[in-house]
């Protein structure tokens, strides 16, 4: 079966989309919905990267309520500033709730902007789909998904945790990388290009199993794209030894490009890895 695909099906690079536009970014976000609180608004945004492989213009570290951007913090602040944007306070219990709504000014801005405001929104669409939830959701679903430590655990025990799960994944790509020597059907271009894949998310995977100083958000957000990566490369190699349809395949195959460059992006972006592509190619 592998062997009627092209090599371009196993090479061509993914265009990641990209976003550089910090205002417009947050402004689309916003207009999505009738309003949004701080910690929905850096929890969505971060999802939006972690899970939406869409590169946008804020980095994020770990602080106490998870994925936190400074540099969204201040874009914020600049958007109230400018009176794009209007901050609604509310007085819950005992502690008090913001959200931030798009002003009459902001929906001047936007209208125009129009063109580029729905062709983020297009890329958001599918975040915010998933993720209805309210900030202490969101909360909780970044902390699990991406392995950031509870409050009630020690560093010491955290860091034993993510070490393990680290060399987990290092024996299932493995495991992997042994499939594929063994697999007959491969011509060898096909083989070598997906071995040399394996080796660089080793070296990542080394990298953060050595380092106590990369932060906990994207070692989490690299650690679970490189799972997914060697987990979908098996069910590659499973599709193939049946009567599959090529078309199955060469759809799998595409998921695997965009997750192999999103990671190298990440990996880059962050400081954690250099790039094994000479050029970046990322579409705006």
């Amino acid at each position: 079966m592998l062997s009627n695909i092209s090599f371009n099906d196993f090479y061509k690079e993914f265009n990641l989309k990209s976003i550089e536009d910090k205002k417009l970014f947050l402004l689309a976000l916003l207009d999505s919905n009738k309003g949004f609180g701080t910690t929905q608004i850096h929890k969505l945004s971060f999802l939006s990267f972690a899970e939406g492989r869409l590169m946008i213009p804020f980095k994020f570290t770990k602080w106490p309520h998870g994925p936190f951007s400074e540099e969204l913090r201040d874009e914020l602040g600049s958007l109230e500033e400018e009176g794009l944007i209007d901050k609604n306070c509310e007085q819950v219990i005992n502690y008090s709730k913001d959200t931030r709504t798009i002003s009459i000014k902001g929906r001047e801005f936007i209208n125009l902007h129009k063109e580029d405001l729905e062709r983020i929104k297009k890329e958001l669409k599918e975040t915010l789909s998933n993720h209805d939830e309210g900030a202490k959701s969101l909360k909780r679903y970044c902390y699990e998904k991406y392995f950031l430590k509870p409050d009630n655990k020690k560093n010491e025990e955290w860091d034993a945790f993510i070490k393990n799960k680290i060399k987990d994944i290092l024996f299932i790509l493995d495991v992997r990388t042994r499939e594929v020597e063994n697999f007959e059907e491969l011509e060898e271009q096909k083989r070598s290009l997906i071995l040399t894949s394996f080796d660089y998310v080793s070296e990542i995977l080394e990298k953060l199993f050595s380092s106590n100083e990369i932060d906990e958000v994207i070692k989490g957000v690299l650690v679970e794209n490189i799972e997914e990566y060697i987990d979908k490369w098996g069910e590659i190699l499973r599709l193939a030894q049946k009567p599959s349809s090529i078309e199955e395949i060469k759809t799998k195959l595409f998921e695997i490009r965009k997750i192999f460059r999103f990671i190298n992006e990440s990996a880059r972006t962050y400081g954690v890895f250099e790039s094994i592509f000479e050029t970046q190619n990322v579409e705006n």
